[in-house]
């Protein structure tokens, strides 16, 4: 009887973790396919690369040293929370880039500065990089390098189009 109420157990837990999966990726599409109109507000660069470093701290702590650098380009137009979920995107790409376990020889660099009228974010890491037979398809939906538990395939698009309805944009 008590093996039987831990398969249970399991079989509740894995239902769960199967069900919090599921919905997800639901919201993820919903935010793929609803290109929302986006809330704009005058935003401080600096506070937005500040708010998700915050956010990923945690992740990277055992990976890599987190490196911010450059002078605070001018303010810009934007949704807050959606620029965040970009920043924080591509620092989370860095940090699965790099192996847990050796942070003191791996960087994340997020360097911010202007290129003539343009405000550009650039993360940059020391991990793996990416292969070149795979560099023409990160920006498609539900292409992914990751393991299926671990990546949907929609974060780079999606910030993609995030970045579009901004009037900026995303490259490698």
């Amino acid at each position: 009887a008590e093996a039987l109420l831990r398969e249970v157990g399991d079989i509740t837990r894995d239902c769960i973790h199967g069900v919090e999966r599921i919905a997800a990726i639901v919201r993820e599409l919903r935010t793929f396919a609803r290109g929302d109109a986006d809330r704009q507000e005058t935003l401080r660069v600096e506070t937005v690369v500040a708010e998700a470093c915050r956010m990923v701290r945690a992740e990277l702590a055992y990976r890599a040293r987190l490196v911010v650098q450059g002078a605070p380009p001018p303010s810009v137009r934007g949704d807050r929370t959606k620029l965040v979920q970009v920043l924080t995107n591509l620092l989370l790409n860095a940090a699965h880039a790099i192996p847990e376990g050796d942070a003191d020889r791996h960087e994340i660099t997020v360097a911010t500065f202007t290129r003539g009228e343009t405000v550009v974010v650039r993360v940059s890491d020391t991990g793996v990089g990416i292969a070149p037979d795979v560099r023409s398809r990160i920006f498609e939906p539900f292409f992914t390098t990751k393991p299926r538990e671990t990546g949907l395939g929609l974060g780079l698009p999606i910030s993609a189009d995030i970045l579009r309805r901004h009037g900026g944009q995303l490259r490698l």
